[in-house]
């Protein structure tokens, strides 16, 4: 009986703080999956989409920041997949900024 609380205790633990761990080799693998140099923005953008992303057009113009939020109870991680953009709106340059974390 006790083992099971210690065991139902640790994967409580477990889940409220979070099982995501950032790796960025396997995210980059990840975003040059969805999104490669020559495809057409919008096609991009909504590959991105589908997998959570959500992009801004204009601060960061004319390059396009896409970023998804990644989180649990007490953590939150912002992942981001930059498109640079060449002529006919196509994506020039795929760049992956470091995932940034903030927890309690």
């Amino acid at each position: 009986m006790r083992r099971s609380w210690l065991f139902i205790a640790t994967l409580s633990t477990i889940y409220l703080s979070g099982c995501y761990s950032v790796n960025r080799d396997e995210f980059t693998k990840f975003a040059r999956s969805i999104v490669e140099i020559g495809d057409r923005f919008s096609d991009a953008e909504a590959k991105l989409n589908a997998k959570g992303f959500r992009c801004d057009h204009k601060s960061f113009a004319p390059s396009i920041s896409c970023t998804r939020d990644r989180g649990g109870i007490l953590y939150s991680c912002i992942e981001r997949i930059n498109l640079g953009l060449i002529s006919n709106n196509r994506v020039g340059k795929v760049e992956i900024p470091q995932i940034v974390c903030a927890s309690l």
